[in-house]
Order: structure tokens, then C-alpha cells, then sequence
């Protein structure tokens, strides 16, 4: 196990990713975040 040893953070990089949806989710809303994503 050496982890925190060796470059990588793909888990880390997700976890930030899916946070940041989420959190955009619930300030802007689910209609704001399809307009958004088409927009990409």
C-alpha cells in the first residue's frame, strides 16, 4: 500500500467533481444545471 507515497488522486479528483455537481445542484437548481450542461 502505497497510496500516499506514489502520484495518482483520480478518487480524490472524483470525489471533488461530484461534490461540486452536487453543490451546484442545490444552489442553482436542477433546471439551471441542464441548462448549463447542454450549453458544455
Amino acid at each position: 500500500m502505497h497510496g500516499h507515497h506514489s502520484p495518482g488522486g483520480g478518487f480524490q479528483g472524483g470525489v471533488i467533481l461530484g461534490a461540486s455537481f452536487i453543490l451546484f445542484l442545490l444552489t442553482h437548481g436542477l433546471e439551471e444545471a441542464k441548462t448549463r450542461m447542454s450549453e458544455m
